[in-house]
């Protein structure tokens, strides 16, 4: 279990906002990796208020997923914020103490010569020392800017990699410093290039191709058996920042002059229990885009994104195929 001192959740800057301001109800969101630390934050914060504490017990899975309740601010934990809510709020970040040194040095015999870097909000203060390194082993270092979603040069979410996109035509690889498959699988999907992720805190190399096949293999799969579908329901998310309702009614629209029937279906939280008893073929995912590619075997049904619908009916090759990102 990583430590709480190995991140910097800034309690002391929230207790002095919440007295300053005299906010008296706090809702306080967690990211289910972090969460193993909520007692912590939510003592810390109730013992230096006057405030009464709400920790959302939702499951939070980015700043897109905002939990106002009936509170006067919001402290959100683990993400930079995408769209400003509306109430009073505080985006602690929780940036990350580790050292990179070590593993950015050992990803350097993986690595071609022009390099893209990239991380997520944790360790975005430690590009800098990122591009220093790699440079002085005589690398071409490059860190794109993304769009409207994206906070900071370098920064990838789940949903969106602008930033590798921004500096593709630069690059022969990436470098992504972080825990985990999530972010860097999207860029080796997004990007068709080579990307080494580094691990600072298992001190590991590994490399995506071959996940990245098999998730593909996968998506073929969905896309061939969806094939057959009459009926289509397509899910429209009802949190703020995964609402894509313009998306889906083109989506009914294109189905539709192809000759399926298509539905619209309003879901706040995306499970396979709420679409079992639903009487349609195929579902087509206009929330979180990672939910068709993340959760493929938890579904009987096929669960595509607006992408795959276009491959499924002939208007884009599947050798062009692109992750879907919520822009």
């Amino acid at each position: 279990m990583k430590s709480m001192s190995e991140y910097d959740f800034e309690l002391n800057k929230i207790c002095k906002i919440i007295n300053e301001k005299k906010y008296r109800k706090i809702m306080v969101q967690i990211p289910e990796g972090l969460k193993i630390y909520h007692e912590k934050i939510v003592s810390t914060i109730e013992n230096g208020t006057d405030a009464v504490v709400i920790l959302s017990g939702e499951p939070c899975y980015g700043a897109c997923d905002i939990n106002e309740g009936d509170a006067d601010f919001l402290v959100h934990f683990g993400h930079s914020m995408i769209t400003e809510p509306g109430i009073p709020y505080f985006f602690a970040e929780c940036r990350s103490n580790i050292d990179v040194l070590k593993v950015v040095e050992k990803s350097e015999g993986y690595l071609e010569k022009n390099v893209g870097v990239l991380t997520t909000v944790q360790h975005i203060n430690k590009i800098g020392e990122i591009k220093d390194i790699l440079e002085k082993k005589g690398k071409n270092v490059f860190v794109g800017k993304g769009g409207k979603r994206i906070r900071y040069p370098g920064q990838v979410l789940g949903c969106d990699f602008s930033s590798a996109l921004s500096i593709m035509d630069k690059v022969d690889c990436y470098l992504y410093v972080g825990t985990g498959n999530f972010h860097p699988l999207g860029v080796s999907i997004a990007t068709k290039k080579k990307v080494i992720a580094a691990d600072p805190y298992s001190n590991e190399i590994s490399g995506l191709e071959g996940l990245k096949e098999k998730i593909l293999r996968q998506r073929y799969a969905a896309i061939e058996k969806a094939k057959q579908g009459e009926r289509f329901g397509i899910v429209v998310g009802g949190k703020t920042g995964q609402k894509r309702l313009g998306t889906a009614e083109k989506l009914k629209e294109m189905l539709e002059k192809n000759g399926k029937n298509a539905h619209l279906i309003s879901l706040n939280e995306i499970k396979p229990e709420y679409l079992l008893y639903l009487n349609y073929d195929c579902f087509v995912c206009t929330a979180c885009p990672r939910i068709a590619i993340d959760d493929y075997s938890m579904y009987e049904k096929p669960v595509l994104t607006p992408v795959e619908i276009e491959i499924l009916l002939g208007k884009r090759r599947f050798e062009d195929y692109v992750f879907d990102q919520i822009e």
